[in-house]
């Protein structure tokens, strides 16, 4: 699939990574020939059809733009609860659980995190979802 055919099927409420972006960026407004996205910590870009092929620039500012390469759809984590998040891209699940010691540990479905987690459990719930939080921006494709 080419770059124009991805963003072609882009659609508000997408969330989606490019270039060596690492935290996925949110579609807030979609048109024929270029699209709005906001990044995690509300900066807004516009990533636009051009004769040089897919191109992103600060909202406003076409002149300094720059090449769009690997665009793909991501999806995103969603809090299912306080100790629950879901990746609503591949389904993917991190959960923070209460063992029957009194301890707590962290629990992954549908992908191996490659993040330490001790075997005996984290002493405080706080410190699990430190971790868990680490977790999800690591693997923000949900991966």
């Amino acid at each position: 699939m080419s770059e124009k055919d991805k963003f072609d099927s882009l659609k508000e409420g997408d969330f989606i990574l490019f270039n060596r972006r690492k935290q996925p960026l949110e579609v807030v407004k979609k048109e024929e020939e270029k699209a709005e996205i906001e990044g995690p910590q509300g900066g807004r870009y516009v990533i636009f059809v051009s004769e040089r092929g897919l191109r992103v620039s600060k909202k406003g500012s076409r002149r300094y733009s720059s090449a769009v390469r690997d665009l793909r759809n991501t999806g995103t984590w969603e809090r299912i609860s306080d100790n629950e998040w879901e990746h609503t891209g591949t389904g993917a699940r991190v959960e923070i659980v209460e063992r029957g010691t009194g301890l707590w540990s962290i629990e992954t479905e549908g992908f191996e995190p490659d993040v330490d987690v001790p075997q005996y459990g984290f002493t405080e719930r706080e410190f699990a979802q430190e971790t868990a939080k680490k977790i999800i921006r690591k693997h923000s494709e949900g991966k």
